[in-house]
């Protein structure tokens, strides 16, 4: 069977050494007749038989049958059987008709074949049509040439050319391809090509209309016929998952970003094995070290706090319903300590299984805050109620309640209720609509009974809680002024205004009068100065007493004061070691003198740190001692002493006798051990003016102001033997040492005493190591 090109559609074992790949020129020439059908005969082949052919054209299809006979076998039983019996031309005939039957049922199956190769590829192209994207078929030559040999319908939607279009004109659909993606296009087909390993690429697509598109492509090489390479291979669109990935990253972001803003931490709740994960942050904020291993619940829960349990529970019971739920509560820390924090989570069911997810933050501050507003609205001499737009009271403070209702809640009362009669209810409704207007406060002086019906004289303070929101909720406060009207209005409205500084203000306050006295003071001064005391109870103290209640806090010492201005700051240091800055700001008004503000903050972590990098500049790190530098700055004060003819001294200069072989035959840390025992010797047999320092390795040096020369050496040879009589511990083992000593008295520059110790020094190693020899006589 061939096709209308000349192309055989089904081949035998041997065909192409008989009659090729390609049908001969004979029959060629027959077709080009027109005819249905037709005959030809071909010129012996490899096994030099003749043979005749006889062909047709299938109907409805573009196939042509062709069946060969060999002439010599096919003709003579014809001519040897006509000439010897009409039997066998008989049995000749019906050979020949049995021919015809197997060629009709070779055309019958034929058919029947073409059929459902008909529907399969119908089939195929219906399936292909429903696929988003383009299946086809690729072939690169050895020349570098290639061809697109087969492409579905797909690829007109992808990218607006038919099959047809880009299998006529190949280079067009590569011209298509994002300029800065066609190289590495390129490059992953000539090396898929080599290696005939899979395509595999994502890339850009432009249209001239300047649309991008992205599309995903794979497919499989495999050799083919001439030394080609034939790819399987499928492109689809991607453009709207990559459009959805880089969505998902820019909101991944945002959300780390939003977590990092926060200070957030992350946690997990795996309900299938109940255990929970945390971030870093979360095991930060209790002080743990991070670690990536699940904790159970239960471990987890043993550390919430017992009086938190049971809202915990609550919220326990109600995950399942996968509602965004909040709880505050108390962790335990690292250090044993509870800590407010704020839990958020929902429950969500994926491919992971059933989780709970949620938040961890610190409220510590927070929660501190508001117990500090509460413990100041509840301490407060003056009633506070918070009333919203319904004109019903929302928040009451301790003293409201103990005043208007015998210590009971006051919540959702009317506010118009506390005045009684109507009329005084109207007059407070006039304030309310007064409020309203202005968005500003209202001051009036209202009577309100108490809880057993005495009428009580109150200043009412009203104010919007939300100055944008006039329809909103109004805070008033009411002073009773019953008594002493007018001096409870001024202090209880003065403390209320300082309520707020007090608050927010990050140390500690207080303000004095012009005479000294206290006016008000808030618990972070007391709490700084560890006066344990409220702080109400200060107010009115004169200055003189407390700067006594401060005396008994601090150190004997004055403190150093120094002024900036018209402020005069001094630095108070306290019994148990803390540093506090004292800021002392008049206060004037008209060039009047009215009184003092002090600002106090601890700056004890500063002056440590000062202290600490001034120590680490001047200390040797393993002995403790002096070093080089802050050894010399020492003897060159000294130097300055002696030119001034205020003292005598002497320059020591010690180095341990064979140290490098302590160190080669005990170790470094051995080495170690002995020069700490030395710096150790010094400090508790040098005199309390001595300095001792490090100069380096194992030499040491020793300044000895006002020692002449006698008692420089005593005292060197008094060191040299001690050093001598150590006996060192190290792993087991005694190390002993000795040490050459080289001194020299104060005369002249550093530079030159240093020289004159230094050649004491190696005399006495040169003498025999293990004594002491001073370089000059100081009578002369």
């Amino acid at each position: 069977m061939f096709n209308e090109r000349s192309y055989y559609l089904a081949r035998s074992t041997r065909q192409d050494e008989i009659i090729g790949n390609q049908v001969s020129g004979a029959l060629q020439a027959s077709m080009a007749t027109g005819a249905g059908g037709g005959k030809y005969r071909l010129a012996p082949a490899w096994d030099g038989i003749n043979r005749d052919y006889a062909w047709r054209w299938v109907d409805d299809y573009p196939l042509a049958i062709s069946v060969g006979l060999d002439r010599e076998t096919a003709l003579s039983p014809v001519t040897d059987r006509f000439t010897k019996s009409r039997f066998w031309t008989a049995v000749s005939t019906l050979a020949i008709l049995l021919a015809a039957l197997s060629i009709a049922v070779l055309m019958g199956r034929l058919r029947f074949e073409q059929r459902n190769l008909a529907w399969n590829e119908e089939r195929l192209s219906r399936l292909l049509a429903q696929v988003p994207g383009a299946v086809y078929q690729f072939r690169r030559w050895p020349d570098g040439t290639s061809e697109m040999v087969y492409i579905s319908q797909g690829i007109e939607t992808l990218i607006g050319l038919s099959p047809a279009q880009v299998i006529k004109d190949l280079p067009e659909i590569f011209d298509i391809i994002h300029p800065e993606d066609r190289p590495e296009a390129i490059a992953l087909i000539a090396e898929s090509a080599a290696q005939l390993t899979p395509w595999d690429i994502k890339f850009r697509l432009l249209f001239p209309n300047g649309e991008i598109r992205w599309v995903a492509g794979y497919a499989n090489p495999q050799p083919d016929v001439a030394g080609s390479v034939l790819w399987h291979g499928y492109i689809h669109d991607i453009s709207r998952q990559h459009a959805i990935n880089d969505r998902l990253r820019d909101s991944t972001a945002r959300l780390r970003l939003t977590i990092d803003a926060v200070h957030d931490g992350l946690w997990e709740w795996h309900l299938v094995d109940d255990t929970l994960y945390f971030d870093e942050r979360c095991m930060r904020m209790l002080g743990h070290e991070h670690d990536d291993r699940a904790t159970t619940f239960a471990h987890w829960y043993e550390q919430v706090h017992p009086n938190d349990r049971a809202s915990l529970d609550k919220v326990i019971n109600e995950v399942s319903r996968g509602e965004m739920f909040r709880l505050e509560l108390r962790l335990r820390t690292a250090t044993g300590d509870w800590l407010w924090t704020e839990i958020r989570g929902r429950a969500v069911e994926d491919e992971k299984g059933k989780r709970v997810l949620g938040t961890q933050s610190d409220i510590s501050q927070r929660v501190t805050e508001a117990q500090l507003r509460n413990a100041l609205l509840d301490n407060n001499a003056a009633a506070i109620l918070l009333v919203g737009p319904d004109h019903r009271i929302r928040l009451a403070n301790r003293r409201a309640k103990e005043l208007f209702a015998g210590g009971r809640p006051l919540k959702r009362i009317p506010f118009r209720q506390l005045q009684g009669g109507e009329e005084g209810a109207d007059d407070l409704l006039e304030q309310v609509e007064l409020l309203r207007q202005n968005k500003g406060a209202v001051e009036a002086e209202h009577p309100f009974p108490d809880a057993n019906g005495q009428l009580h004289w109150f200043s009412i303070h009203g104010t919007l809680l939300d100055a944008e929101r006039p329809d909103g909720d109004i805070i008033w406060t009411l002073i009773d002024i019953t008594e002493r009207r007018q001096m409870e209005i001024a202090l209880s409205a003065a403390r209320v205004r300082l309520i707020e500084v007090i608050k927010h203000f990050p140390g500690g306050v207080l303000l004095e009068n012009a005479d000294g006295k206290i006016l008000v003071v808030n618990q972070a001064l007391c709490d700084l100065f560890g006066l344990e005391m409220p702080p109400d109870s200060l107010t009115g103290t004169e200055r003189g007493r407390f700067y006594q209640l401060l005396d008994l806090q601090s150190e004997a010492a004055p403190p150093e004061e120094r002024r900036e201005g018209n402020r005069r700051i001094s630095e108070l240091i306290m019994a148990d070691g803390r540093t506090l800055q004292i800021n002392q700001i008049p206060i004037r008004i008209k060039d009047t003198d009215a009184g003092k503000l002090w600002i106090v903050t601890d700056i004890t972590e500063r002056r440590e740190h000062e202290r600490n990098l001034e120590r680490l500049a001047a200390t040797d790190p393993l002995t403790g001692l002096a070093n080089r530098r802050a050894f010399l700055q020492g003897m060159e004060r000294e130097l300055r002493r002696a030119g001034q003819g205020l003292a005598d001294g002497a320059l020591l200069v010690l180095d341990l006798d064979h140290f490098k072989s302590i160190n080669d035959t005990y170790g470094h840390a051995a080495g170690d051990k002995v020069l700490i025992h030395l710096a150790q010797l010094m400090r508790s047999m040098l005199r309390q003016n001595d300095i001792a320092g490090r100069l380096g390795g194992e030499e040491f040096a020793v300044l000895l102001p006002d020692a002449g020369h006698e008692r420089a050496l005593a005292i060197a040879e008094r060191l040299r033997l001690a050093i001598e009589r150590s006996a060192i511990e190290h792993e087991g083992s005694i190390i002993v040492a000795t040490a050459s000593i080289g001194l020299a008295s104060l005369q002249g520059e550093v530079d030159e005493i240093f020289t004159l110790a230094d050649e004491a020094l190696y005399r006495a190693k040169n003498e025999g190591r293990n004594r002491t020899v001073y370089a000059a006589n100081p009578d002369g």
